[in-house]
């Protein structure tokens, strides 16, 4: 039977969706849905956490045998010094229970995500406004959930509802407190999962993504009452983005259980942007997360040798490479008007490991922050808290054209969900 509960685990990706993952400590939430906890989280496989006995102190899963392609990212130009604001933390609470997790935010300041309540019994999505979190289910709140939101500046909100024994895309309006359900694509697999919503725009045109059969998967948008599958190049796709424009983002596979590239749908036309030029989708592997209003785009790329996963912003077939120094596998997940993207990366910190034959030794391991990629630089955003003790911040999920930032760290021992304020202060490093 499946459970409501988000525990503190690393999130669980498909084999047939052919993810890479990577270990990480501390570890992820995840949403127990079964199979279905894409949200915007793609790299974090089901052995994450403390990798013992293992050099770097991360365990990484990488494809071998892959071709030699050529990198079209070009180095980034950073200026010689980049600055970012500082920022004020808010808390923003849980339904009663123990951990809660920011997900998504708008222009209006309205965020949406989930959170244990009383008695750790259950999981149910949330509203946080004007300072106040409300309970939304059956929103996201059922036997399966993905954790998958999109929210406009109409307090319309993209995720999932189970109708029908069912779970499918749906639309809950804030305003109204009533939900729409988009439909599916005409497939359902064994556990009852159908379709999900991932990104909703200011016209309330939904991406996301619905299985056409019992197995397999694509990237749909939903306009005008009509969802329309918008294909694949041969295998899966999924949509994780959509503008205002309706240009739709994601990953999409040429075979059906192959690795994805990233891709951009405008126009009836899904174009591939991978980062490397493979169009033979022969080792490389790549997904955009998110696009913004000019039609830059945000996303995450495998490194040839598959040792690590890297960030990208795309705009006009022109790539800028996101990268962090010191850390490993830079994931952008959002990126407002502005161009300033959010995510999550590895970070290292010196622990004791222990290996059977040899006993304790002194490693280093990886564990999960929050960061911002502004004026050419990525910040860890845990050195940007100007009221922060107390706290690490884990993931940076959304951010607004405000520049608020909506996430989830750890307060204690405990994930609580945040917001991230800009004060009139910046930071500035070479």
């Amino acid at each position: 039977m499946k459970t409501q509960v988000i525990l503190t685990a690393a999130l669980a990706l498909q084999a047939t969706f052919g993810y890479c993952a990577y270990a990480a400590e501390p570890q992820a939430p995840a949403h127990i849905d079964g199979i279905h906890d894409l949200e915007r989280r793609l790299f974090f496989g089901p052995d994450s956490g403390n990798s013992a006995g293992q050099a770097g102190g991360a365990s990484f899963i990488a494809r071998k045998g892959a071709a030699k392609v050529a990198l079209r990212v070009p180095k980034s130009m950073a200026a010689k010094f980049s600055c970012s604001s500082t920022y004020r933390i808010t808390d923003l609470g849980t339904l009663g229970g123990s951990e809660s997790f920011g997900d998504a935010i708008n222009d209006l300041g309205t965020i949406v995500g989930g959170s244990r309540i009383a008695g750790d019994s259950e999981s149910h999505s949330f509203v946080y406004r004007n300072g106040r979190l409300t309970d939304i289910q059956p929103l996201d709140s059922g036997a399966i959930r993905t954790g998958n939101y999109g929210i406009n500046r109409h307090n319309q909100i993209a995720s999932g509802v189970m109708a029908g024994g069912v779970y499918q895309a749906a639309v809950y309006d804030w305003q109204t407190r009533r939900i729409t359900e988009l439909g599916t694509l005409g497939g359902i697999d064994a556990s009852g999962f159908s379709s999900a919503a991932t990104a909703i725009n200011d016209d309330g045109e939904v991406a996301g993504y619905a299985y056409i059969d019992g197995s397999q998967r694509h990237a749909f948008i939903y306009s005008e009452g009509v969802m329309t599958d918008i294909g694949s190049f041969g295998g899966w796709s999924v949509a994780f983005g959509i503008n205002n424009k309706g240009v739709v983002v994601g990953g999409a596979a040429k075979d059906p259980y192959g690795s994805a590239h990233a891709f951009v749908y405008a126009d009836g036309t899904m174009t591939d942007i991978n980062p490397f030029d493979d169009p033979g989708f022969a080792g490389s592997e790549s997904y955009a997360h998110a696009v913004n209003g000019r039609g830059q785009v945000a996303g995450v790329y495998r490194l040839e040798d598959g040792s690590d996963f890297r960030g990208f912003i795309y705009h006009k077939g022109r790539f800028t490479d996101i990268a962090s120094p010191g850390n490993r596998n830079v994931d952008p997940l959002a990126i407002n008007d502005r161009g300033t993207v959010v995510g999550v990366m590895q970070t290292p910190y010196e622990a004791t490991c222990f290996d059977p034959f040899t006993g304790y030794y002194a490693c280093t391991q990886y564990k999960m922050h929050a960061f911002t990629h502004t004026d050419g630089r990525v910040f860890d955003l845990n050195g940007l808290i100007a009221n922060g003790d107390g706290w690490e911040l884990s993931w940076a999920a959304d951010v607004n054209n405000r520049g608020r930032i909506v996430g989830y760290g750890l307060k204690g021992d405990q994930f609580h969900a945040f917001l991230l304020t800009p004060t009139l202060k910046s930071r500035c490093a070479p």
